[in-house]
């Protein structure tokens, strides 16, 4: 974050992007439309976990192990230790 504020990179939190423009981005926030110019547009919109197969797993009654970011998003050192632990588990 300290290289993007040093370089004059602007970061928008809680803002909605509408649509890419040949000028830039349009973008929503607290209700208001605003078209921001920009030749680069780089959009990190966050992370969730995502473990769909977990109720098949459960149903087939096939034991497993939930592991990295299908548990709880996190680093990736997290990850490689949840997965060495999941397979530790097996």
């Amino acid at each position: 974050m300290g290289d993007l504020n040093r370089f004059g990179v602007a970061t928008r939190t809680e803002t909605k992007a509408v649509e890419i423009t040949e000028k830039g981005l349009t973008v929503e926030c607290d209700g208001k439309t605003e078209e921001i110019e920009a030749d680069t547009i780089v959009m990190a919109t966050g992370s969730k976990p995502e473990n769909s197969l977990l109720e098949t797993l459960e149903k087939l009654n096939i034991p497993f192990e939930v592991a990295g970011d299908s548990k709880q998003i996190g680093l990736a050192y997290d990850a490689i230790y949840s997965g060495f632990d999941a397979g530790r588990a097996i």
